[in-house]
C-alpha cells in the first residue's frame, strides 16, 4: 500500500492509508472492497482528474443508456403507463393521487432487482445486449421480503405523512432509469412527498452513477419517445420532490457500520428518511462490513446498526451474502454450480429491515 497523490480531495483516503503503511500491509491485507475502491482512486491520479473532472467513463455509461432506451426500458415504461391508468381507476381519494399495489410494487421492484445485473466494471466496459429476463425461468429469487415491505408503515402509514425515502444509487443505464421510474412511482402515488438520490462523486466502477449521470438520464428520458406517456420527471427535480445528492463515503474504503464515525453528516441524513434502499453490490456488502457472514443471517441483524428502516436490492455478483434459507442456496447450487451461484448475477436478493 502506498499514499494517493497528495491534493485535497485524497486528504481522508490518506490519512486512512498511513496506518497501514506504517504497519507495512500489503495489498492481499486489505478487504476486497476497499481495494477496489483504492483501486479506482490510482486511476483517477494517474489521468490528473482531480484537475480536469474528465469523467473516463462517460462514453461507456452513454452506450449503455442508449441500449436500454432501444430496448429494455420499454418494459418498465408500460408498468408504469400501466400504474397511471390503473392507479387512477381505483384510487379512493377522488383527486389525481393514482393508487399504488402490491402487484405494482412487486413488478417494480423486480425490474430493478434484474436491472442491476449490468455491471459494466465486469465487463471490462463492454455493453451487451441483455433483455430483462423473466426471473423464474432465467434467474433466482433467494430473499423475498416485499410483502413485509408493503405491509410496513413504510408503506401503510396513507399518502399525506411526507415521508422521505432515499436511494443510493449504482450502475448507469437500464438500472439507473429503472431507479428513476421507482422514485417517480413513490412519488406520484404518495407514499413518499421526496425522495433523495445518492450518487457516487467521482467515477468508480466504470457504470457508477455520478450526479451528471443522473441529469444526462433524466433528461434523455424526458425526451424519450417510446411511449404514449412521456417519461418527464424533471418537473420533480425543479420542485424539490426529487433531490439528487453526492457524498465521498460512497467511494471510500470504510463501510455502513463505519459511517456515523467516518461520515457523521450522512449517518444523520440516512436518519432522516423513513426508508433508505440501497442498490447492487458494492452497497450490499458495505452493508455487510465485507465480512463473511452466515447466509442465513437475518439482513435485520446485519444492518442493525443503520438509523432508519432499509431496503437492499441485490443481484449477487460476489460470494457474501445473507437472509437467504437453506433450501433457497442449496438449489442454487444446483442450478449455477456450487462455486458459481453466488457471484454470476443470477441470484438475487431484496431484504427488508424495518427500525
Amino acid at each position: 500500500m502506498t499514499l494517493l497523490v497528495d491534493c485535497p480531495e485524497n486528504k481522508s483516503w490518506n490519512e486512512h492509508l498511513q496506518p497501514l503503511i506504517a504497519a507495512g500491509a500489503s495489498l492481499r491485507e486489505v478487504d476486497t472492497l476497499m481495494l477496489e475502491n483504492y483501486v479506482y482512486r490510482r486511476i483517477l491520479d494517474s489521468i490528473d482528474y482531480w484537475t480536469t473532472k474528465e469523467d473516463l467513463f462517460r462514453f461507456h455509461k452513454e452506450e449503455a443508456l442508449a441500449q436500454a432506451l432501444d430496448g429494455s426500458f420499454q418494459r418498465v415504461a408500460a408498468l408504469r403507463s400501466a400504474f397511471y391508468a390503473v392507479g387512477n381507476l381505483v384510487s379512493t381519494s377522488g383527486s389525481k393521487t393514482p393508487t399504488l399495489t402490491l402487484g405494482t410494487l412487486r413488478s417494480m421492484l423486480l425490474f430493478d432487482l434484474w436491472g442491476n445485473r449490468a455491471d459494466l466494471s465486469l465487463s471490462g466496459g463492454k455493453v451487451t445486449a441483455a433483455p430483462m429476463e423473466d426471473q423464474a425461468d432465467e434467474t433466482t429469487l433467494l430473499a423475498d421480503d416485499i410483502s413485509l415491505l408493503w405491509s410496513s408503515s413504510v408503506f401503510q402509514s396513507g399518502a399525506s405523512t411526507g415521508q422521505e425515502i432515499g436511494i443510493v444509487l449504482d450502475n448507469c443505464g437500464l438500472e439507473l432509469c429503472t431507479d428513476l421510474v421507482l422514485a417517480d412511482i413513490l412519488l406520484s402515488s404518495g407514499v413518499a412527498a421526496k425522495v433523495t438520490l445518492f450518487a457516487k462523486e467521482h467515477p468508480v466502477f466504470v457504470s457508477d452513477a455520478l450526479p451528471k449521470d443522473v441529469q444526462t438520464h433524466l433528461e434523455r428520458l424526458a425526451q424519450w419517445q417510446g411511449t404514449d406517456r412521456p417519461v418527464d420527471m424533471l418537473p420533480l427535480l425543479s420542485s424539490g420532490k426529487l433531490v439528487i445528492k453526492s457524498h465521498s463515503f460512497f467511494t471510500s474504503g470504510f463501510s455502513y457500520e463505519e459511517m456515523s464515525r467516518e461520515a457523521p453528516d450522512l449517518f444523520q441524513e440516512f436518519g432522516r428518511q423513513n426508508l433508505m434502499i440501497f442498490k447492487g453490490d458494492a452497497n450490499y456488502r458495505r452493508l455487510m462490513g465485507e465480512r463473511q457472514w452466515s447466509v442465513t443471517e437475518s439482513f435485520a441483524k446485519v444492518v442493525e446498526y443503520l438509523p432508519s428502516s432499509s431496503l437492499a436490492i441485490r443481484t449477487l455478483k460476489y460470494p457474501l451474502s445473507c437472509g437467504a434459507t437453506e433450501e433457497a442456496i442449496t438449489q442454487a447450487k444446483l442450478k449455477y454450480g456450487e462455486k458459481e451461484w453466488d457471484c454470476i448475477g443470477k441470484c438475487g436478493v431484496i431484504h427488508f429491515a424495518l427500525k
